[in-house]
């Protein structure tokens, strides 16, 4: 997958305020859907769950991110909605 460059609009942003919220320590962790692209260039839509490993002094280590496909939710959510005109 190829990470940057390849957002909706606003939605990069709003994934570095998450961060920063973390690394203020405003919030622990944040999930979001998004999508990237790989490199056959085809979308894949993921839910991207971010938290923050601090040694103990509270200074931060590294991110854990777990990275879910969630292809099939979302076509299962377009199966479920409503045709227009029924």
């Amino acid at each position: 997958m190829h990470l940057p460059g390849h957002h909706a609009p606003g939605r990069f942003e709003q994934g570095l305020d998450y961060i920063r919220q973390v690394l203020a320590g405003e919030i622990q962790t944040y999930a979001i859907e998004k999508r990237y692209l790989r490199k056959d260039q085809s979308l894949v839509w993921v839910n991207l769950t971010v938290g923050l490993v601090r040694d103990p002094t509270g200074a931060p280590l590294y991110f854990v991110s777990v990275v879910e496909d969630i292809a099939a939710r979302n076509a299962s959510r377009k199966n479920l909605m409503p045709v227009a005109g029924c």
